[in-house]
């Protein structure tokens, strides 16, 4: 990130240590802090961390479901478009499960919020 970089993938960062996934996920958000995107993908998944919103086309999907958790205590103003189970203005908090495997049915799925950190997880199967 001090040299430039804007994108990172995290390759093997989904192991079966738990402990080290959970660190790894801490990743994401030390580069989402400093400017740069930081992606962890093993062959079922793609997790990133983002504040605001992010569009993901269907075709580039990473998979068939799309699954959202809160990293701060709450995700305000949360509005889901384009997907099987949209959402308009939601406050998503931590320990409630509403944002698991949802599906993007139209070309995009369109997530925006107003305040907090998201955790996006697209997922194979």
């Amino acid at each position: 990130i001090g040299q430039g970089c804007k994108t990172i993938h995290l390759l093997g960062a989904t192991g079966t240590r738990m402990d080290h996934v959970l660190g790894n996920l801490h990743l994401l958000g030390m580069a989402m802090e400093q400017g740069a995107e930081a992606l962890m993908a093993d062959r079922h998944n793609r997790i990133r961390m983002v504040q605001g919103g992010l569009v993901i086309k269907r075709e580039e999907q990473y998979g068939r479901y799309v699954s959202l958790f809160p990293f701060t205590p709450q995700v305000a103003g949360l509005t889901l478009q384009g997907f099987k189970y949209p959402l308009c203005g939601y406050t998503l908090e931590c320990y409630h499960s509403l944002g698991v495997s949802n599906e993007i049915i139209g070309d995009a799925g369109e997530i925006s919020f107003e305040d907090g950190v998201l955790v996006v997880v697209e997922s194979l199967d």
